[in-house]
């Protein structure tokens, strides 16, 4: 049935066939400055024809040279002749004819060893890489630079407070928050947060725009030894009320003016075992709590932060965040600058 299905899908675009590129590009969404096709794989059947069934044919005639020219960045062609067939590629400068060539050559080997001797082997497990270029892509990834001896990302944050408290952390519209004010403001959330009862790795999430209380909320929740998960209040109670429930979340930061973005399911002011606890951070005060840095066992392998992309499914799609992909990207930048 798909092939039936297949077929007559082809047959109704027959008439289209002779359509013009131009008009093709004018229906599409595509820019006029970008290519409408970026590449090409024509498959040609080609019979080779005896020399002297074209004697006639060439007769006072020399063939001197012939080329194929294509507008496509990349254009691959299967020539099939019959008990074999060639492969030809020409491919903007840069990239190299001779190597497309080569992946295609190891992707056809791959898949004939497969097909005589590992049917069952899926698609996506073949490789079209060389040995050469694994091995060169092997040593380029060795790396022997460790990054701050996988310190967590706030213990990172935490030198740089001690070392320049007076220098501005956060720039926010018309105001600043030192690095000295901010740590002592996550502090004071942290030591709340281990006091409700926040264990490490344990989640939470944060309704919160951006503004101090968000940058606030994410150090404070990393120095409890917590994982946040970031909320957009604007996303739709459904939405919010599926992350909390795929992420496991505990306890939810966010302001009284946007509690009434949030679903049914919060419970007030208390972590319990089943149900997910609210913390207003504008109703609370932290003045209280102790401004030093706490003092939890965490490494920098602790799970950081858990987010929800818009997913290509139609639902969101959950992706976990560890400390060291962050801390090579943080010591990369400082490299940098």
């Amino acid at each position: 049935m798909p092939c039936v299905r297949f077929r007559k899908a082809l047959t109704g675009l027959v008439h289209h066939e002779h359509a013009r590129l131009s008009q093709a590009i004018r229906c599409s969404a595509v820019s006029g400055d970008i290519p409408l096709f970026s590449s090409l794989l024509n498959y040609r059947h080609t019979r080779q024809i005896k020399m002297e069934h074209l004697a006639g044919a060439w007769e006072g005639m020399e063939s001197l040279e012939s080329a194929e020219r294509t507008n496509y960045p990349l254009a691959l062609a299967v020539n099939d002749l019959g008990e074999r067939f060639e492969l030809s590629a020409q491919v903007k400068v840069g990239i190299g004819a001779d190597r497309i060539c080569e992946y295609m050559r190891n992707a056809v080997e791959e898949i004939t060893e497969a097909l005589a001797n590992r049917s069952d082997n899926a698609l996506c497990n073949l490789s079209i890489i060389s040995q050469e270029e694994i091995s060169q892509l092997l040593k380029w990834s060795i790396n022997n630079k460790t990054i701050m001896d996988s310190l967590p990302v706030h213990q990172l944050f935490e030198l740089q407070a001690e070392k320049r408290p007076d220098a501005t952390a956060v720039l926010f519209q018309d105001h600043i928050l030192t690095y000295a004010d901010l740590n002592i403001r996550s502090n004071q959330l942290a030591h709340h947060l281990i006091r409700l009862g926040v264990k490490p790795e344990a989640k939470i999430a944060i309704v919160l725009e951006r503004s101090f209380d968000m940058i606030i909320g994410l150090l404070g929740i990393l120095k409890a030894g917590a994982a946040y998960v970031p909320i957009d209040p604007g996303y739709p109670q459904e939405r919010i009320a599926h992350i909390l429930a795929d992420s496991g979340v505990e306890l939810l930061l966010t302001r009284r003016d946007l509690s009434h973005s949030l679903p049914d399911v919060i419970i007030e002011n208390e972590i319990k075992e089943n149900g997910i606890a609210k913390l207003e951070l504008d109703a609370i005060d932290f003045s209280d709590e102790p401004d030093h840095n706490p003092q939890m066992l965490l490494t920098g392998d602790n799970l950081m932060y858990v987010i929800y992309t818009s997913g290509s499914t139609g639902k969101t799609q959950r992706c976990r965040g560890d400390a060291p992909p962050v801390q090579y990207s943080l010591s990369g930048h400082g490299e940098c600058l």
